[in-house]
């Protein structure tokens, strides 16, 4: 047997279907967090650690192709000044058709970027972003950012 729902029933199911997919977190391939190791008086630096889902790949910073979205790390503090990061050595795979390698990062990666104090400062007020393009197999997803969650 079947019931019949009325019309403000279903509105209303509608509308706390639509809320939970709102609601919901959205999956993303790359996780990243970092932490402070040192003081930004003396040696400071910040160490990102990203978390690539199994099967999934990052373009590196630095890649062979020139359509290739390469991968970009960016930190904030006030009275903080970073170096360049200190990039891990990528992973290579050949692509004959283009003439080149593919250079990508995977699994558990560490990036560490030297901090310097410039002025009065405040670690904990430090934010930062990863910029990506997730690929696995020949699929890509399009180019975005993960914010860096500080611990």
């Amino acid at each position: 047997m079947r019931t019949r729902r009325s019309p403000r029933t279903a509105l209303l199911l509608a509308l706390v279907a639509a809320a939970t997919l709102c609601a919901a977190p959205k999956w993303t391939p790359v996780q990243a967090e970092a932490v402070w190791s040192g003081s930004p008086k003396e040696k400071g630096a910040v160490v990102v650690r990203l978390d690539i889902a199994p099967g999934w790949q990052v373009v590196s910073n630095a890649p062979e192709d020139p359509d290739a979205y390469p991968c970009s790390l960016e930190l904030k503090s006030k009275g903080i000044r970073f170096a360049a990061p200190k990039w891990p050595e990528p992973n290579r795979t050949p692509v004959p058709e283009l003439g080149l390698d593919k250079l990508w990062f995977g699994g558990k990666v560490e990036i560490v970027v030297p901090a310097k104090a410039v002025g009065p400062y405040d670690t904990t007020a430090t934010a930062g972003a990863f910029g990506y393009q997730a690929c696995q197999g020949k699929m890509c997803l399009a180019p975005e950012k993960v914010e860096i969650l500080f611990k």
